[in-house]
């Protein structure tokens, strides 16, 4: 299945779509770093109740959350992987290393092989740094930019405006909602390609349209 973004033309009520998407990205932080209470009504409850958020709601966040905790243990698996192998290449380079011939360790090859060591250990250092880091919402690159720039206020007060905003705006997540089996499809949204019209249907007596401009030939 492929998925089809469409360009947004005008929205009856963004103000409303804001809302929503800040109340899902604050429930998927925490649902996220209270991943160990995924089964516990009471926090089920408690999250639902503090973020406004329907059974549906609830069930596809669940689902986006269960997608990214498997994403971060896979990339985490991947980088000790990384590390391992690694470690071998370093041992097998400081081993051509001591075996060389003392009486041209000053050959180029020699040289040549101290400066893959070196490589390698820098290399180390690095991944080494970033296995027991968690996942940062909005970009760790990011937030190191915004960290340095901060140490200079008065002369990268624009820049440092301008990292901020783009930060803020990659951490609001994206609403994602589920359809449902029994409803035939998704019973929060009426689609109507003919018109490039979409109604979002909150909840009832909330009705939101949506127009977007053409999907070519999809």
């Amino acid at each position: 299945m492929k998925s089809i973004k469409l360009k947004i033309k005008s929205c009856s009520d963004p103000e409303y779509i804001i809302n929503k998407q800040q109340n899902y990205t604050y429930g998927f932080r925490k649902l996220y770093s209270n991943n160990n209470l995924i089964d516990n009504k009471s926090f089920i409850n408690y999250l639902c109740e503090k973020f406004n958020l329907n059974q549906t709601e609830y069930k596809s966040l669940l689902s986006q959350v269960k997608t990214k905790l498997k994403q971060t243990q896979t990339n985490k698996e991947e980088l000790e992987e990384k590390i391992i192998n690694i470690h071998d290449e370093i041992s097998n380079t400081e081993k051509l290393i001591l075996n060389y011939d003392k009486s041209i360790k000053n050959d180029l090859s020699v040289n040549k092989l101290r400066r893959k060591l070196f490589k390698l250990k820098r290399k180390l250092d690095k991944f080494n740094s970033r296995l027991p880091k968690d996942i940062v919402f909005g970009g760790y690159k990011l937030l190191r930019q915004i960290s340095y720039l901060s140490n200079n206020k008065k002369q990268n007060n624009d820049l440092l405006e301008e990292k901020l905003k783009e930060y803020h705006n990659n951490r609001l997540l994206p609403q994602y909602i589920l359809g449902e089996a029994n409803q035939k499809g998704n019973r929060f949204f009426n689609f109507d390609f003919k018109n490039k019209s979409i109604i979002y249907k909150p909840q009832i007596g909330i009705k939101i349209e949506l127009t977007f401009g053409n999907y070519s030939t999809y």
